[in-house]
């Protein structure tokens, strides 16, 4: 069974209702990712002793997610005298 309760940060009823589950999901937004409240709400259920099994991303957009591979190389070569590197005078 999936309860869906209001943010942790909101209110408290989450965690009211935290201690009667077995486990957790925890739903972020990228838009609205602030950190020092995820991990305080994540110490929250810890301290709740609730299992947290993961974390679901809501609200994303893969348009602008900024991810890449990139791959180069260089190749050189020359041949004759370089006589402008000796000082030689024309």
């Amino acid at each position: 069974m999936i309860i869906d309760t209001p943010p942790l940060s909101a209110c408290s009823d989450a965690l009211l209702m935290a201690a009667h589950v077995d486990a957790a999901l925890m739903v972020v937004s990228p838009n609205s990712w602030d950190g020092d409240v995820e991990q305080r709400c994540r110490d929250q259920l810890k301290d709740l002793d609730v299992e947290i099994l993961g974390v679901i991303v809501n609200g994303s957009d893969a348009q602008l997610a900024k991810y890449g591979y990139g791959y180069g190389y260089g190749y050189g070569y020359g041949y004759g005298k370089d006589d402008s590197k000796r000082g030689k005078k024309g």
